[in-house]
This record gives C-alpha cells, sequence and structure tokens, in this order.
C-alpha cells in the first residue's frame, strides 16, 4: 500500500507486556504494520507523558492510534483519549490493536491473526465500538471514573486478575513461555483462599442482595485467558451483559470453573445474567475492581454505556 493512502497512526508500545517480550515481538510485527499505517512508535511509560503524546498526535492531526501489548495497553490507550477534554469526537477516531499481551481478550474476537499474534490494524474499514464507564470509590474517597473496553469484573475474576499481575515468582516464570498455565495457578491460588461477598444490586429495575463469588460486566464472551461465557456480549449494541455467579461453596466453584474452560454459564445453578444499558453494584467491604485486566479498589460500582462510541480498525 502506497504510503499516501495509509494513514498516520500513533503506536503505544508497552515492553513490559508478555513477561517483557513485547518489545522483541513489536520489531517482528512492525513490516506488517507499516502495510496498513505510518506508525510514530511511543513507549508505554506515565500517565503525565502519555497525555502529552496524544495530545500532540491529535494536534498533528493523527487519528489512528494502535495499542501494541495487551488488554491493560487498550484500557491505558482508551482512558487517555476519553480524558483529552479539547478531543475530536471519538466517533472521529480509530483505535487498533497488536495483541502482545498474556491474555489478549480484547484482541480474541472480530481480529486477523499474523505470525501467530492478532491484530486490527485496517481503519479503512473501521466499525464502531461501545466505550463502557465504571464510576467507582471506596468509602470516604472520591468518585473516580474510567473508561474500559472489553470487560470489567469484582470477585473471583478480579482477584484471580490482581493475583496474576503481581504473582509469585512461579506465576512470572510462567508468564512468557505459556500463559494459559500462568493463569491456571493465578485461578487455583485465587479459588483456594477466595471468600464470597456479600452484595447489593441494581440491575433491570430490580433490586437484590446477593453473596456472589463473581461479577463480570462483558462487551467480549471471553473471561480471561482460557475462560469463556457463554452468554450474549456485543461490543456495538449499547447494552452491557452481566454475569452473577451467586455459588458459595469451594466444590462448586471449581466445577464453575471448569464449566467456564468450555463456555458454560447460562442457566447453571447459581448463576444469572442480564443485558442491561447500566448496572450497580455495593459492597460490604473494599474489594478489587478489575477493568481491562487493571485492578483498582472499590466498594460501589456504577456501569453504563457512554453517550460516545469509538471507531475500531478491523
Amino acid at each position: 500500500m502506497k504510503s499516501a493512502s495509509r494513514p498516520r497512526a500513533l503506536v503505544l508500545c508497552n515492553p513490559a507486556a508478555r513477561g517483557a517480550r513485547a518489545a522483541c515481538l513489536w520489531r517482528r510485527l512492525e513490516p506488517h504494520v507499516c502495510e496498513f499505517v505510518v506508525p510514530t512508535l511511543v513507549e508505554l511509560s506515565s500517565p503525565r507523558r502519555l497525555q502529552h503524546d496524544l495530545a500532540k498526535a491529535l494536534r498533528e492531526g493523527i487519528r489512528v492510534f494502535i495499542a501494541a501489548g495487551g488488554d491493560g495497553t487498550v484500557h491505558v490507550l482508551a482512558n487517555g483519549l476519553f480524558s483529552i477534554a479539547d478531543r475530536p469526537p471519538l466517533a472521529e477516531l480509530a483505535i487498533g490493536a497488536l495483541g502482545l499481551g498474556s491474555s489478549n481478550d480484547y484482541h480474541k474476537a472480530r481480529s486477523r491473526r499474523h505470525l501467530g499474534t492478532f491484530v486490527r490494524l485496517d481503519a479503512r474499514h473501521r466499525q464502531q465500538r461501545d466505550v463502557c464507564l465504571a464510576h467507582f470509590r471506596v468509602r470516604g474517597e472520591a468518585l473516580r471514573s474510567r473508561c474500559f473496553l472489553v470487560s470489567a469484573s469484582l470477585g473471583l475474576t478480579a482477584e484471580g486478575n490482581a493475583r496474576f499481575n503481581s504473582g509469585d515468582s512461579t506465576i512470572e516464570w510462567l508468564k512468557p513461555w505459556s500463559v494459559d498455565l500462568a493463569i491456571a495457578r493465578a485461578a487455583l491460588w485465587t479459588w483456594a483462599s477466595f471468600r464470597p461477598i456479600p452484595a447489593r444490586l441494581v440491575v433491570g429495575g430490580e433490586r437484590l442482595s446477593y453473596v456472589v463469588a463473581s461479577v463480570n460486566v462483558q462487551k467480549t464472551p471471553y473471561v480471561s485467558g482460557m475462560f469463556r461465557l457463554d452468554t450474549p456480549a456485543a461490543p456495538d449494541d449499547g447494552l452491557l451483559g452481566v454475569n452473577v455467579c451467586t455459588l458459595r461453596s469451594r466444590a462448586a466453584l471449581a466445577r464453575r470453573l471448569m464449566g467456564l474452560l468450555r463456555g458454560r454459564f447460562a442457566g447453571k445453578p447459581g448463576c444469572r445474567f442480564w443485558h442491561v444499558p447500566r448496572f450497580e453494584v455495593e459492597t460490604e467491604r473494599p474489594v478489587a475492581l478489575e477493568l481491562d485486566g487493571e485492578i483498582y479498589e472499590a466498594d460501589a460500582v456504577t456501569f453504563e454505556i457512554a453517550r460516545e462510541s469509538i471507531g475500531e480498525c478491523t
């Protein structure tokens, strides 16, 4: 493709992704990226530096932004763009992605593969994707807001992600060689020590009180690595897929985890699903909140669909 027909793009690379192998993977994939865009590469560093790089790129007319990393890199890039006050409408921008991370749940649906890596690079045939918002707090602290594109969770899934992100030496050793085994170790470690969470939900016009094992808010069926759901999830339908598991015993939770390996959740004992534009949850104690693989802390969260959608490379 001639350079005149290729849009300019800012590529945000996270060199620490996939056990610090992302930089090497980027060098292998760069010629393929250059078939679609004229890239300017920046490395993920401080939030302040990222905001400077994004604002500068927008001023220079760049409208395509590519996350070269995992789900967390997509999350950082989306929030960086979303938070710029004087930016163009998100619908005029396009996010692309190279799946250089560990789980790559964002990349699994509607992506192509090149050299075994999920890629979304074609900005000429972009689609629109919902931007989801999470407004959350811990009692006594200020309300915070973050957007997410892939998924959010509390409970077992979020705690598993937290352990994976800050895992023991075995998890860190496994990450570059077998992401699925690293995720499995984090899941088993979390399962062995997890305590169900008393929670109050507002969903689909109902106010409910449950002791929950996990809450997953999805725009994709993929939960983490090998685990996936069979409930409806679409990136552009204006709705959130809310999956709640209320199982308490470790044996029942182990069976549900095994079911998620085969994509089985809907209609199973202790499993409920809603398809709604807004969802609220409040927990009796602060818990891990996972947004696109990144971990926060909260005891009250409101999830909703933003008024803007964002362009997405195919």
